[in-house]
């Protein structure tokens, strides 16, 4: 039977899998920034009570966790967004594991990026990432336990080590918003990294020196989505808007890379942008929209060439269901994505890609991508103002906010 199966194939991975044996940090307890419920940033709390994960697929992987993130995505799953999708996303992916494979909801442990040091792999981990004590970095799928923990498990599908002379700090900030910014390439309709690494491969025809928008480009995702652009199509006119308070000091955040043009956002600047970017159509030929302005987003749309795509990161498909349920939701929520990409909108969402983090890593050894960091906080004292800078606190600045996990 599955389950059976299920059970001698994590029976062989404890025996193979590297020092130290799962069973015995299996009966160890771990720190973690946690939640018993959803609700505000007052539910979370600092426990040594949270069982260290167990390797359970022959190419896991148990990390030390070293430095995470405190991102947007965070404060939102804390509240309860996808609380509905999200655990049907986690049992499909654990589809004929062992019947505790999926860990329950609550409680929940954030933090989605992570650099950190290898203490157990499975053997069917390659040997570079078999290495106890190498450092490796990777991203948890929002449907995953996350990394605000002293461990971490992770598939090695989805973990690559930290390249030679990369800070681990610099490297904690960089997977899940670096991740996300090519997934919003992609559907986007601009190049992407192709395998090999060595040429873009391109999702379709451009024209030399194409005209690139980006909105809200000052957080994390949008700082890395810039040098990402530039780096891939060196010749384009790359126009951003961001909030008026990071126009002057954008530039020097994102490595130093060119702008063709900074508009001020946010407020009462967000009309007056809006108008001058719509005063001239078929303008762009591709627009990625890192703002949660659904009806500027439409308004935008004229502003396209012919064969031009705008790419969004606020799909409505978790908040679809979380306020209809999965009976509701799904209906409508098929209905909005068809609307949308009839319209030339494409949704995007963060995507694990072992080859896209060869890539950015890549980018990071050169010298071509740098991430940003606002602000650092130590784990044990400090999470809770972490967080609170994270959600908008007074002082938010453009970046990362980084949680040093081990300190």
């Amino acid at each position: 039977s599955v389950r059976s199966v299920a059970f001698l194939r994590h029976a062989a991975v404890q025996q193979l899998s590297t020092a130290p044996a799962p069973s015995a940090m299996a009966s160890r307890s771990m720190r973690s920034v946690n939640s018993y419920e959803y609700g505000g940033l007052e539910k979370l709390q600092l426990t040594d009570t949270m069982k260290v994960p167990v390797l359970r697929q022959p190419d896991d992987i148990l990390v030390r966790v070293h430095c995470s993130t405190v991102q947007p995505i965070d404060i939102a799953l804390l509240s309860g967004y996808g609380s509905v999708l999200l655990p049907l996303a986690a049992r499909a992916a654990a589809c004929g594991a062992e019947p505790d494979a999926v860990p329950p909801a609550l409680p929940l442990i954030l933090g989605r990026d992570f650099c950190g040091e290898v203490v157990a792999a499975g053997p069917d981990c390659p040997p570079e990432l078999r290495q106890p004590g190498r450092l490796v970095w990777g991203a948890r799928a929002p449907f995953e336990s996350g990394c605000h923990a002293e461990f971490a498990l992770a598939s090695a599908r989805h973990v690559r080590p930290v390249p030679d002379g990369v800070d681990p700090a610099a490297a904690a900030c960089v997977p899940y918003p670096g991740l996300t910014a090519l997934s919003a390439m992609l559907e986007a309709g601009l190049p992407t990294p192709a395998s090999s690494f060595n040429w873009p491969l391109s999702c379709r025809s451009f024209r030399p020196d194409p005209a690139v928008l980006v909105l809200g480009a000052s957080g994390g995702v949008g700082l890395l989505l810039l040098q990402l652009i530039r780096s891939l199509l060196p010749a384009c006119r790359l126009v951003v808007t961001c909030p008026a308070r990071h126009v002057a000091d954008l530039p020097a955040a994102v490595n130093g890379c060119q702008l063709d043009s900074v508009l001020a956002s946010g407020g009462q600047d967000s009309a007056a942008a809006l108008q001058q970017l719509t005063a001239a159509p078929a303008t762009f030929d591709a627009i990625i929209d890192l703002t949660r302005d659904a009806a500027s987003r439409r308004r935008l749309l004229p502003t396209l060439r012919p064969g031009g795509r705008l790419a969004t990161v606020s799909s409505p498909l978790l908040r679809l269901f979380d306020q209809r349920g999965v009976a509701g939701g799904a209906p409508v929520a098929a209905r909005a994505f068809a609307s949308d990409r009839a319209a030339g909108i494409r949704w995007a969402f963060f995507a694990q890609s072992g080859a896209n983090l060869d890539y950015l890593a890549r980018l990071l050894a050169l010298g071509r991508l740098a991430p940003r960091i606002d602000r650092r906080f130590s784990m044990s004292g400090e999470f809770r103002t972490a967080f609170e800078l994270a959600a908008g606190g007074d002082g938010r600045g453009m970046g990362r906010v980084l949680l040093d996990v081990a300190s």
